[in-house]
């Protein structure tokens, strides 16, 4: 069987294209168990995962925006831009799963997020990808 250059070519970029696919990289963000998201910032390119992992104690994670942070983002006003809620989480030390809530990076601009439990927020408990 004979395969030309460019049907070889066309070949590799195909699988090239596919093994990139795979291989975009996965961000963990601890949640909990105190106020915090470790790390509060990463960067992220398209197509990456990042992955929040519940560590401890009662829990959300929810889009919001930069005007906003402590406020879901609104679908009527957020211009096309897809939000995100986890629901709650309560993770107890003597539980034997972490729970973990994943999203896909679609955008380059920034992602603001935090945790909906009542006061959380407002105790600093907030995040960004791509700052």
């Amino acid at each position: 069987m004979l395969f030309s250059k460019a049907s070889i070519f066309t070949a590799a970029t195909t699988l090239a294209g596919l093994v990139s696919a795979q291989s975009k990289t996965v961000h963990v963000v601890k949640v909990g168990p105190e106020l915090t998201f470790e790390p509060e910032e990463i960067n992220a390119e398209l197509g990456d995962k990042v992955q929040f992992q519940f560590q401890g104690g009662f829990h959300s994670v929810a889009r919001s925006d930069f005007a906003n942070p402590c406020v879901p983002l609104d679908p009527a006003t957020a211009n096309g831009t897809v939000g995100f809620f986890s629901g709650d989480m309560n993770v107890k030390e003597s539980d034997q799963f972490m729970p973990t809530f994943t999203i896909l990076v679609n955008e380059t601009t920034p992602i603001w997020y935090y945790c909906a439990v009542v006061g959380h927020c407002e105790g600093g408990m907030v995040g960004v990808i791509n700052p």
